[in-house]
């Protein structure tokens, strides 16, 4: 499939570039091959330092009930003692000895849920166990947790203060409301106080954010956190749209009008530069995605299927490629979800389908080097309503992408044509969608 991509600069003036599905090539309008590797001139100040990621994940236990909910338990043991733990988190270093060398110079321990703060005494008892055990390997441990929030006080608060562990709060903005009924950056609250806290010590508030139904706008998301806050230091880290995974997040799902609507907004907020709260996080997804330009294979956009930097461990002692999945080892797709075990010894290497048959279309898809066909783990019940979400998020850093390839090129138009003959719906294949902007950078 190619696809002519018009684009138009702020002087007006239009050409044509082509985009080579078969050879993931994108040519200008002059046939000449726009290489990669000129990508990284726009992204020097935003390289990754030499990291290996370890997810914990403490158990399922939660104090919410989310209305969208997508993380199904994973088989679990129940909470452990200190002795367990000790023993834990030395078959925890054999196994990334045996299994993740050569090591890298920083290690990021992450504390997942459920809700990590119902799992207190194991954080607590972690900790120090990690910075003994792991101490003599990596030059820097860094602790975080992804917490809801509501927990974020008391014992909790001063544990996370006095450790320097990093803390991401998932918060919905204006949807926030979806996930318990109330605000939790409401002025009074203690989890605002504690945030705001935070924000003093490590210089800015990280929020995690899913966008959806009833929090469907990245615009309307900033203005009401940074309302919420008196401050627009904040970053957020996550914004993905709502990922389907069951009924309740089929109705939570965003509207294809509300999708083109923020698809829209959110490129205009990218190319004016005007949303350092996202900073950081598009421009990662905008390198990626100039890096893969001209490559045969690429790497799945989520870190669990990173073979050598990443895994994530229950306490039980499994090791899975994605905690969202519910006591299975293969999915409907072939797909291996189960790395082994660190008591045992057993290794598997994940089957990762990424471009595999997801659905027919995926072949001759404009972004599908970008999405690698979406999460395989979502039932294929769900294919049309992922690749709605997963379009429209990932079709912004696309044309980001070209904007800073072209020089200040704006997409004004997508026409998919087969090799000798233009496509009667290009609608059906590419979403064509067409952005205006009006004045300068």
């Amino acid at each position: 499939m190619i696809y002519e991509l018009t684009l138009k600069n702020h002087a007006a003036d239009r050409v044509t570039w082509t985009y080579d599905t078969e050879r993931n090539n994108l040519y200008d309008h002059e046939g000449r091959r726009v290489l990669a590797e000129g990508a990284e001139d726009f992204f020097k100040d935003y390289r990754r330092q030499s990291s290996q990621h370890l997810r914990i994940v403490l158990g399922h236990a939660c104090n919410y009930r989310c209305a969208y909910c997508t993380q199904n338990p994973i088989k679990n043991a129940p909470n452990a003692s200190t002795d367990d733990i000790r023993r834990f988190v030395r078959r925890l270093k054999a196994y990334y000895d045996a299994h993740f060398s050569p090591h890298r110079e920083n290690l990021h321990v992450t504390f997942w849920g459920g809700e990590p703060f119902l799992y207190l005494r194991e954080m607590k008892a972690l900790v120090p166990e990690i910075r003994e055990v792991f101490g003599g390997e990596a030059d820097r441990i860094f602790f975080g947790t992804v917490t809801n929030g509501s927990l974020l006080k008391g014992d909790a608060f001063r544990f996370v203060m006095d450790e320097g562990i990093g803390v991401s709060v998932s918060y919905d903005g204006p949807g926030q409301f979806v996930r318990n009924g109330k605000d939790i950056l409401d002025k009074g609250t203690e989890t605002r106080e504690s945030a705001m806290a935070l924000m003093e010590r490590d210089g800015v508030l990280g929020l995690s954010a899913v966008f959806h139904r009833y929090n469907p706008g990245t615009a309307d998301y900033l203005r009401h956190t940074e309302e919420k806050l008196g401050t627009d230091r904040f970053a957020l880290g996550e914004i993905y749209y709502n990922r389907i995974y069951d009924e309740k997040g089929v109705h939570f799902a965003c509207t294809k009008e509300q999708l083109e609507r923020d698809t829209a907004e959110r490129l205009s907020l990218f190319l004016a530069d005007a949303a350092p709260q996202m900073r950081n996080v598009y421009l990662r997804r905008v390198a990626k995605i100039l890096k893969l330009l001209g490559r045969t294979e690429v790497v799945a956009d989520c870190q669990t299927f990173d073979q050598k930097n990443f895994f994530a461990v229950d306490m039980a002692g499994h090791l899975w490629g994605c905690h969202n999945i519910k006591d299975m080892f293969t999915d409907e797709y072939g797909n291996n979800i189960y790395k082994g075990n660190i008591h045992t010894g057993e290794h598997n290497i994940l089957d990762f389908a990424a471009l595999k048959k997801r659905l027919p279309r995926c072949r001759d898809c404009l972004l599908r080097w970008v999405c690698c066909g979406g999460c395989p783990y979502t039932p294929s019940k769900y294919d049309d309503l992922n690749c709605l979400n997963y379009w429209h998020f990932y079709y912004p850093f696309f044309a980001h992408a070209l904007y800073l390839l072209s020089g200040g090129g704006l997409v004004e138009g997508v026409r998919a044509v087969k090799r000798k003959q233009t496509l009667q719906d290009p609608e059906r294949h590419a979403r064509g969608l067409i952005f205006q902007r009006k004045g300068n950078r």
